[in-house]
């Protein structure tokens, strides 16, 4: 399976101080990386954009959003940049990439007292996985749609 490389997609870094002008960063709820606390987003990928932010002398403003809306905004805004995304082969010709930031891996998870057992994805054929709107690992799960016949975005 592959792992999450988190990553700022922008030209942040390639400015210099004396062209910067304000971004916007837009991220999803996420954590441990991105996270909305005390009416304020942190987390370990949000500490490392907003330190790179600092050191270029560029002013951002950060909005943790629905992940599609993020994309969405990155796409359309040439001031907007979106951060902790996965860089796959159909993103890559759409935005400019700085990172990765970190690393993540793809995980599925059952209740505790579930009877589930997996030692690897095709054993997850047989069951409902789900994934939200946009994200990576629900389109990896649908281009192994024979393996995941159940999956629900």
């Amino acid at each position: 399976m592959p792992y999450r490389s988190i990553t700022l997609f922008a030209t942040l870094l390639g400015m210099s101080a004396g062209a910067a002008h304000a971004l916007t960063l837009t991220t999803e709820d996420y954590p441990p990386f991105n996270m909305f606390e005390q009416k304020k987003v942190v987390g370990i990928s949000t500490d490392i954009v907003q330190e790179a932010a600092k050191r270029a002398g560029v002013p951002v403003t950060i909005q943790l959003l629905p992940w599609e809306r993020a994309l969405s905004m990155a796409k359309s805004d040439a001031d907007t940049c979106v951060y902790s995304a996965v860089r796959t082969a159909e993103r890559e010709k759409l935005f400019k990439w700085i990172g990765p930031l970190t690393t993540d891996e793809i995980s599925l998870f059952a209740l505790t007292d579930s009877p589930i057992k997996l030692s690897s994805i095709a054993d997850a054929k047989k069951y409902k996985v789900g994934a939200y709107n946009g994200d990576a690992y629900g389109d990896y799960l649908l281009m192994l749609r024979s393996a995941y016949a159940n999956l629900s975005p």
